[in-house]
């Protein structure tokens, strides 16, 4: 909160209002009282004045909300005090001439509370007005008056004073003295320390409050007050004009906001309600003889139990939202924002703790195959069996999607709790009368692996979860391995991202380049294709493979831009063999995400254009799962590419689950067999029966089958007895640079160059 300093037009303020004050003294004493009331009724009324130009169009608008009850309260005053001189003036022996000033004594202080409550609420995160404000004053002042009205008829007798007298008297009394308690608990709530117009306004009200002390007291044992207590009442209230119209002119205080208290308001309600009763009580055992007494206290615990009922209310709301701000929706367990709040908490302790995040693997398979209605009902099964299994050792949480958090207690414990949640996620469940099974990623971090903060802690076991998902589920931990492992898959992403970009030269990032492998026709040893392969030449980890880097590119939604550049080194690669005679069809594969892609024609129209390389000499392989994902979207992306004369392959056939439906309306000119049908076809009957038929079924469908993975030469020539076309593999050669083909090329000659798929 910055501290405030009156600026010069305040300063100034602060001049003109002493000097009306030390006049409105030297007045009160020589002229008489009712010179002075009407001195301070002027002065009140400018300063009212000030303060309305100064802050009903202020910025912010809340506080000038504030500032318009202040106004409302110097108006009051200065109404009060132009009438209490009317009536000095006009009837000067008039005994209640002093009710004019006190009722607008009363009334001064009410616009003056209204107005603390509003700058404690502009100053709070909630700054709507809040009407149980109103029922806590109206029951102090009540619960005041009555105190005050006992104390009164137990000490000079009920016959001795009238009950109007007293009341008014009491009134100018309690009124500044409510509204000095209530000052001195929003100058805490609100944080107004440092505010230095809270504190002048609370001084200047707890002086007024002992001075309506004073008169009352003057009142009851002389019957008449001193006229000098009346001018420095008087002049206390002229001083409060001032100062409020100085502080209207200051800068705003800018303050960190809190919000509202609700333990304040309980605690100011029951002492209300506690206090007023007691005086009810007081006054039925010992009487004051007034029944205005126990009215006035009745009346006061009835305000104060009613606020204090609303507080109930309001925290019982509160306590319902809290829950409800702290659960899942749909599973009932805590979410993301309990947890958090139970981690912060508790990961201080000495023996530290553990965080499981566990992901459900297939989960989207189990939305899309059989709908959202059962996915849910399965996400639920599963917080409802977890919980179960790891009651009283882990708090379970729900973060989002299909995936969950446990918060363990013992770190020890942390791996025991991961293998129970797994056996849990595994075994089969029943959801809508069908059964249900999924598997799961669980990644385990504690602080006792050197995790500090909440959300570090909880970063590292989202990264053991991921190493444990790309290796096909299970449990991982995270450990200094898995951390090196991230910190160099975030290197190389970041370096993909710039290699991509172009951003940096290839000494500092790399470069990707294309390795090219033969494809050899079956019989005649003719070379027929080749297919790209690429390659990541990285100054630090060398030459990288593809499984080191495409993971990060589908990951991160690179694949795209990543497939361009292969697809124009590789057009560009064919079309300068092509330069030295061999006409070879290159193969590049593409990646799931890709197939769809909207941008995928245009590049592979720009590498054909950019490279010269024939449209029929570019083949695109396709993976069957890559098809399968989406069947009627991917047939129709193929279909509009192979309008642009390239080929299209089906790779891996075999590993997927197919259709021989999609098989049959695919544009597809070539198969080719996965490479773990080929390793097992010499060991294993069935397999080479399989391979047989696949052959069969593609050559009465017109399509071309590519062994791939061939690793010697029996397994080859098993291959050609089956009429395979062509193989593809080390038996031959492994992929190889640009330059390096060429000269197994030229090696082989004078071998003719077959058509190709």
């Amino acid at each position: 909160m910055a501290r405030t300093r009156p600026t010069p037009r305040a300063a100034r303020a602060a001049l003109v209002g002493a000097l009306a004050c030390a006049l409105l003294a030297v007045t009160g004493v020589v002229t008489g009282v009712s010179a002075a009331f009407l001195v301070v009724a002027a002065l009140v009324c400018a300063s009212s004045g000030v303060v309305v130009r100064a802050r009903l169009r202020a910025r912010p608008v809340r506080e000038a909300r504030a500032w318009r009850w202040f106004a409302r309260a110097l108006l009051a005053l200065a109404v009060a005090f132009g009438g209490e001189a009317a009536v000095l003036v006009l009837a000067p022996g008039v005994r209640w001439a002093g009710v004019v000033e006190t009722l607008g004594t009363v009334v001064a202080s009410a616009f003056l509370y209204l107005g603390v409550q509003f700058w404690n609420r502009y100053r709070g995160v909630e700054w709507d007005w809040d009407p149980g404000e109103r029922l806590l004053g109206l029951a102090g002042l009540l619960g005041g008056t009555a105190l005050l009205m006992y104390g009164t008829y137990r000490t000079v007798g009920a016959a001795a004073v009238p009950t109007w007298r007293v009341t008014v008297l009491v009134l100018g009394a309690a009124a500044p003295a409510v509204l000095a308690l209530s000052l001195a608990s929003v100058l805490v709530l609100a944080r107004l320390a440092r505010d230095w117009r809270a504190w002048t306004l609370l001084a200047l009200v707890a002086t007024l409050g002992v001075l309506g002390t004073v008169r009352y007291l003057e009142v009851l044992a002389k019957g008449a007050v001193r006229p000098t207590a009346t001018v420095a009442v008087v002049t206390v209230w002229a001083v409060v004009a001032a100062t409020s119209a100085v502080a209207s002119l200051a800068p705003v205080v800018r303050n960190v906001q809190t919000a509202p208290s609700p333990r304040a308001s309980s605690i100011g309600s029951l002492a209300i309600v506690v206090a007023g009763a007691g005086l009810v009580v007081l006054d039925a055992v010992a009487p004051s003889g007034r029944r205005s007494v126990a009215v006035a206290a009745a009346l006061s615990t009835l305000l104060g139990s009613v606020r204090l009922l609303r507080v109930v209310a309001d925290l019982a709301d509160l306590t319902s939202a809290r829950r409800e701000a702290r659960t899942d929706g749909l599973t009932g367990v805590a979410n993301r924002l309990a947890f958090m709040e139970h981690l912060e908490a508790t990961r201080g302790r000495p023996r530290g703790v553990g965080v499981l995040l566990v992901d459900l693997d297939e989960f989207k398979g189990v939305n899309d195959g059989l709908g959202h209605v059962v996915g849910d009902e399965l996400m639920r099964a599963v917080a409802d069996r977890v919980t179960v299994e790891t009651a009283g050792a882990a708090l379970l949480a729900r973060l989002g999607g299909d995936e969950f958090a446990l918060l363990v207690d013992d770190p020890d414990q942390a791996l025991r709790v991961a293998h129970v949640v797994l056996e849990a996620i595994r075994a089969p469940f029943v959801v809508a009368g069908r059964t249900v099974r999924i598997d799961a990623s669980v990644g385990v971090a504690s602080t006792g692996l050197g995790s500090a903060s909440s959300a570090r802690l909880l970063h590292d076991a989202d990264t053991a979860m991921y190493v444990a998902k790309r290796s096909g589920g299970g449990i991982q931990v995270y450990d200094a391995r898995t951390a090196a492992h991230t910190a160099r898959r975030l290197d190389l992403l970041s370096d993909l991202r710039t290699v991509l970009a172009g951003h940096a030269p290839p000494a500092e990032v790399g470069e990707l380049v294309v390795h090219l492998q033969p494809q050899v026709a079956c019989g005649d040893d003719r070379v027929v294709g080749v297919e790209a392969l690429v390659r990541w030449a990285h100054p630090r980890h060398g030459l990288l493979r593809p499984a080191e880097f495409l993971p990060l590119a589908e990951e991160h939604r690179l694949m795209a831009r990543l497939t361009a550049v292969v697809l124009r080194q590789a057009a560009a690669a064919a079309q300068g063999v092509a330069a030295d005679g061999w006409d070879l069809p290159v193969a590049v594969n593409l990646s799931a995400s890709c197939v769809t892609d909207d941008d995928l024609p245009g590049e592979v129209a720009a590498a054909l254009a950019g490279s010269g390389l024939r449209a029929d000499r570019l083949v695109l392989e396709v993976t069957e799962s890559a098809i399968m994902r989406d069947p009627d979207a991917a047939v129709s992306a193929l279909v509009r590419l192979t309008e642009q004369g390239v080929r299209v392959s089906i790779d891996d056939y075999g590993t997927g689950h197919s259709s021989l439906s999609y098989l049959a309306r695919l544009p597809a000119v070539e198969l080719k067999l996965d490479a773990s049908f080929v390793s097992r076809l010499l060991r294993d009957e069935r397999t080479e029966t399989i391979v047989a038929a696949t052959i069969d079924l593609a050559h009465r469908l017109g399509i071309r089958v590519t062994a791939e993975g061939v690793e010697d030469h029996a397994t080859a020539e098993r291959l050609c007895d089956l009429a395979c076309d062509a193989t593809q593999g080390f038996v031959h050669s492994g992929a190889l640079p640009v330059d390096a083909l060429r000269a197994w090329l030229g090696a082989r000659a004078p071998v003719a160059v077959g058509e190709g798929a």
